[in-house]
């Protein structure tokens, strides 16, 4: 199968919805089917992507929003009103036209995040262990950890502790946007789960020792299979082939420890970068 290359379709709602571009990966087109509202329907509103969909969504703020793989954002009926909320489980991008009088929200599991004249990301899956915030422009204030400015990124565990980053190379974050998934030290738990997201193949680990293990690599727009086969690889596994999916398996003399890197090309990390502390 094809990796994730873009097909279009497009969903034009009226003045009180939004604009949809749904994209395919390749496989062809999953629809995201859509009621067409009426000027001033009042109504909260799912947008929802499938394992290989991304979407563009243009709010009716003018906002614009980019879904990742096997998110749902969720636009309150009040949206728009005395505020503009959204809640969001999974990876989005925003780019939030600014109204102090009418703040733009993103609820994410125990967190928050306001613009402040912005364009940021958030990731918040509910695999993840924390939810993180990285602003390319503006500024944005994140629950627990307070105001993020251009080049930075937060992040607050569930448990409320939190931290951040200065100087962070933001747009590296961005290249999801073409189909790239760019890793640095990132545990193969969480890379298998992305795989899953990105190109809807279930690869999973024979031991979950393995999960822990670092990986640092680039995943393009391949096949399901050489981005399996690339991870294994750059981790001394061997790949299994059966009718329940993938397992990866560890070979004995080739398998690194979990706490040994295997950085080649350092990119950034888990779940979103977790740079150098400055």
């Amino acid at each position: 199968m094809a990796g994730p290359r873009r097909q279009v379709a497009r969903y034009v709602l009226a003045a009180a919805a939004v604009l949809v571009v749904a994209a395919g990966l390749s496989f062809g087109p999953r629809a995201l089917v859509r009621h067409r509202l009426a000027a001033g329907t009042v109504a909260p509103r799912m947008y929802v992507t499938a394992p290989r969909e991304r979407a563009e969504l243009l709010l009716s703020d003018g906002t614009h929003v980019r879904l990742a793989p096997g998110s749902r954002l969720r636009v309150g009926a009040d949206f728009g009103f005395d505020r503009r909320d959204v809640q969001l489980d999974g990876l989005a991008y925003f780019d939030v036209k600014h109204d102090r009088r009418r703040p733009f929200t993103v609820f994410a599991r125990n967190a928050s995040a306001v613009d402040i004249g912005t364009q940021f990301v958030v990731r918040a899956y509910a695999e993840d262990s924390v939810v993180q915030v990285a602003v390319r422009s503006g500024a944005v204030v994140f629950s627990g950890v307070g105001r993020l400015l251009a080049g930075d990124l937060g992040q607050l565990k569930p448990d409320g502790r939190v931290q951040r980053w200065h100087g962070v190379s933001i747009d590296s974050l961005l290249d999801w946007f073409n189909g790239r998934l760019a890793y640095r030290d990132a545990p193969l738990g969480r890379v298998l789960q992305d795989i899953r997201r990105w190109y809807d193949v279930d690869a999973r680990v024979a031991d979950l020792d393995l999960a822990a293990l670092p990986f640092t690599g680039v995943l393009t727009e391949e096949s399901s299979g050489a981005v399996v086969d690339r991870v294994a690889a750059t981790l001394g596994l061997t790949v299994r082939r059966d009718s329940t999916g993938v397992v990866l398996q560890a070979v004995a003399g080739r398998t690194p420890n979990a706490g040994t890197s295997t950085r080649r090309r350092a990119r950034f990390a888990e779940p979103l970068p977790v740079p150098r502390r400055r």
